[in-house]
């Protein structure tokens, strides 16, 4: 096995709700095209009880999140600059902006010959009002010189501002006040007619049964969140000038319907057995809800994460 370069971070930091954080963090710095099988990496804080049971998105810091993804053609980008910009540039000018907590890029990129790599970004905020605040839409409308020149590079790009409807880690890592972010995530996207929030309640409650099977099954399953798209904060971004040029992936006919997004994250990087909980979960929803439509499945491997 060839050595990897690794950077330790340790550090203690106390919030404004009293909260203690250790963080230990293990940061691998690779290439996406680098990327191998048998690396993982996990990045816990330790959490008070009576601050979990108030709080019950576990696996996200805050009540919304936005997401951005898409594919990149590397035979026609600089990877290193995009990832370089995108990383030490473009995450911390988000993570100052307020209500932005927390930021993590992940990629993917099977190895087979394809000529994409597949980029993930989850920006954690306080609630889904930051994403069409004055300090952010500022931002937007006001793009570095960085943003014009990358954002444009993505060969497709979805962007989703979501409320967090359900989220919960492994019931070990509950039980010890744990939370962490896995070296794999999964992500999902369901687009479903709109019942007037019946799909959310029948979700949740799948899911959260279907977590508990997840864990018996596959031990390396860490977290699992449903989220739910909200046009009206997702829009104003997409319209802004940070986005001039974006390539965004339509799909049609599908103006009246609800995107959902399914989270799973894993602690290890084995893809087969990951994909194979994801599918087994799909298949299961797919049993349940009344033909709903399947439109993207994706798994991702961690490349960073930073904190506001």
């Amino acid at each position: 096995m060839s050595r990897l370069p690794i950077r330790l971070e340790f550090g203690s930091d106390r919030g404004k709700s009293g909260l203690h954080l250790i963080n230990l963090t293990i940061l691998f710095e690779l290439r996406p095209s680098q990327y191998q099988e048998e690396i993982g990496t996990m990045c816990i804080g330790v959490m008070p009880k009576s601050w979990l049971n108030n709080n019950p998105s576990l696996s996200f810091i805050g009540n919304g999140a936005l997401l951005i993804w898409g594919d990149v053609d590397r035979r026609e980008v600089d990877e290193d600059a995009l990832n370089d910009w995108w990383t030490n540039e473009h995450l911390p000018e988000r993570l100052s902006i307020p209500g932005f907590l927390r930021a993590r890029r992940y990629c993917c990129n099977d190895g087979n010959g394809t000529i994409l790599t597949k980029y993930l970004t989850l920006y954690e905020v306080s609630n889904l009002s930051v994403l069409t605040s004055g300090p952010y839409m500022k931002k937007l409308d006001n793009p570095t010189k960085g943003t014009r020149q990358h954002i444009p590079t993505l060969a497709t790009m979805q962007r989703s501002a979501c409320d967090i409807v359900h989220s919960e880690v492994r019931r070990d890592l509950a039980e010890s006040c744990l939370t962490g972010l896995g070296a794999t995530i999964a992500m999902v996207v369901l687009m479903l007619p709109p019942d007037g929030g019946q799909t959310a309640t029948t979700l949740r409650d799948i899911l959260s049964r279907r977590f508990v099977t997840i864990q018996e099954t596959n031990k390396s399953a860490m977290a699992l969140s449903l989220l739910q798209e909200d046009p009206s904060a997702t829009q104003p971004g997409s319209q802004s000038q940070s986005y001039d040029g974006a390539a965004f992936q339509r799909t049609p006919h599908n103006d009246d319907l609800v995107k959902w997004i399914i989270l799973l994250e894993f602690s290890t990087t084995r893809s087969t057995e990951n994909l194979g909980t994801v599918t087994s979960l799909v298949d299961y929803i797919s049993s349940i809800l009344p033909q709903p439509s399947r439109t993207e499945l994706n798994v991702y491997g961690f490349l960073c994460s930073a904190s506001g």
